[in-house]
């Protein structure tokens, strides 16, 4: 699974949880239909009675007490017939939360565990995730950090298993300066935009060679960079991903050529060095030696990362 999808997948499930928790909790301290504290009997549509046991103030829940309902169990303090204060709260669906709640709503920092075994623990506004917080899951997947409204934003750590992160992120995805650690493609440190490297950056090699250093557009580089290929190193200027403008290429043999590249092939003027300093000059035309040097190399870029 990819970053972006873990991070849609948080939020949707997020998203879920608390629709829940806020239907639960308004069903659970206050009939919809008067608006008064709960402790009275249903009526012939309810199957069961919503009650409540504890202190009182004027006729309403008031200190501390407990309230059973048809979605689950509250027991904490109450202001003025509302859920309000430190609570423990056990709904029907598996879901729990301790922690604190404010006029009804999950409010301030708490502990909330899912059916399934994940944990949310840290701090809560008008029943969604807001401040600093921690989202882990059984398989060890867990995202900690900042979160505003339900989504990750600001600075957090996070991980799936195959990929990780560290660094700033905007609405759920990298945005800003981080690091992005995965177990095949390796790693890229530097600037993220909208879940993708953009600005300055290096991506390392598994094994901590340099594969790419400077500058990217959208998740490949992009402007003048630095590239290492398994036939030589490249150092200049680059579009959309490859190889594109001035450039110097050192193949692995020695063999230096400095001149023009277009969409990844030598085109233009340009001139090899061999390993003894012999300067040969060339012309190509995508790729192919048209004049001048008779000795050119024909470039062959592999894949990405090879």
């Amino acid at each position: 699974m990819s970053s972006e999808e873990c991070y849609g997948n948080v939020l949707a499930e997020l998203n879920e949880i608390a629709a829940k928790r806020r239907d639960a909790l308004l069903s659970v301290a206050t009939q919809k239909t008067s608006g008064k504290p709960c402790n009275r009997k249903t009526n012939d549509s309810q199957k069961e009675p919503i009650n409540y046991h504890g202190e009182r103030l004027n006729d309403k829940p008031h200190g501390i007490g407990s309230l059973v309902g048809k979605k689950g169990v509250y027991t904490g303090d109450f202001f003025g017939g509302m859920v309000h204060g430190a609570a423990e709260l056990t709904y029907s669906n598996g879901i729990s939360y301790t922690g604190s709640v404010f006029a009804g709503r999950q409010h301030g920092h708490g502990l909330q565990r899912q059916s399934a075994g994940a944990t949310v623990d840290g701090d809560f506004f008008a029943s969604r995730i807001h401040g600093k917080a921690k989202i882990k899951w059984v398989s060890g997947n867990y995202i900690d950090g900042d979160f505003f409204d339900d989504q990750a934003h600001g600075q957090v750590r996070q991980s799936n298993g195959k990929v990780s992160y560290e660094g700033r992120v905007f609405a759920g995805l990298p945005h800003g300066q981080g690091t992005k650690i995965h177990l095949t493609e390796g790693v890229f440190d530097g600037n993220f935009f909208a879940g993708k490297p953009h600005g300055r950056g290096k991506r390392i090699s598994g094994e901590g060679q340099v594969l790419e250093d400077g500058d990217h557009f959208a998740g490949v580089p992009h402007g003048y960079a630095r590239m290492h290929h398994s036939t030589g190193t490249y150092e200049g200027e680059c579009f959309a991903g490859r190889l594109h403008g001035y450039g110097q290429y050192t193949f692995n043999t020695g063999v230096v050529y400095r001149g023009m590249f277009f969409a990844n092939e030598q085109h233009g003027p340009g001139y090899f060095t061999d390993a003894t300093g012999k300067v040969t000059e060339a012309e190509f035309f995508n790729g192919k030696e048209v004049a001048l040097g008779t000795s050119g190399v024909k470039l062959v870029i592999p894949p990405r990362g090879k």
